[in-house]
């Protein structure tokens, strides 16, 4: 597979194509580090507020997933609604 990119970096066509995937590649890992650090982050601060009032923020595994749903979009305001402490 290193071969064949070696041979096709040197292509006229897919060459530029190549250097430009790569330099998006290591865009978005350096997003999805930042992503994943503040992830954790807001997990262990959702875990030591809520961990009496909410089942879903039990752990700190439930609380990591919890906020990745709500960062992709899958809101459950019920889990809000359910905490009896204002």
């Amino acid at each position: 597979m290193l071969k064949l990119g070696q041979v096709i970096q040197f292509n006229s066509e897919i060459g530029p194509l190549l250097k430009i995937v790569q330099k998006m590649a290591n865009d978005f890992i350096n997003f999805m580090v930042i992503y994943v650090l503040l992830l954790i982050m807001f997990s262990i601060v959702g875990n030591l507020n809520f961990l009496f009032d909410c089942p879903e923020f039990a752990t700190l595994f439930d609380s990591f997933i919890v906020l990745m749903d709500s960062s992709m979009g899958n809101y459950d305001f019920g889990v809000m609604a359910q905490i009896e402490n204002p």
